[in-house]
């Protein structure tokens, strides 16, 4: 079962916050979040891979935060928006007139086969049929 989004969202905010302060590890919070660890466990161990990567050292504080403000402002730019659900009305729609169309055309295959088997019983060897 997937997880209303805010919780899932919640979910990972909080591990996230345990696991990068080193009071939980990547299993301690898959096994207390079973319903979500399919989820919940790429997404953890790529933050714990980030988090262990070496800190660059040198950088001033305050252009540490103008660097992060960016990455930030083009991460919420680049986040996909949602794709609407259609309503289930307009999905059963669809499902009948593709069935629809299908069988227009198998009618007409049947139709355009039987009239031309009826048309090549009289035909002669050279005829065009």
């Amino acid at each position: 079962m997937i997880p209303n989004p805010t919780d899932f969202d919640e979910i990972l905010d909080g591990c996230l916050l345990e696991v990068t302060a080193g009071r939980s590890s990547v299993e301690d919070c898959l096994s207390r979040y079973p319903q979500v660890a399919a989820q919940l466990e790429p997404l953890l161990r790529s933050a714990a891979r980030v988090y262990a990567l070496p800190r660059p050292s040198g950088l001033a504080a305050e252009k540490r935060r103008a660097i992060e403000q960016q990455l930030l402002s083009r991460a919420a730019q680049s986040k996909a928006p949602a794709t609407p659900r259609r309503p289930i009305a307009s999905a059963r729609r669809s499902l009948r007139l593709r069935f629809g169309l299908a069988a227009l055309v198998a009618v007409l295959l049947l139709v355009g086969g039987t009239g031309a088997m009826t048309a090549s019983t009289a035909s002669l060897p050279d005829d065009l049929l």
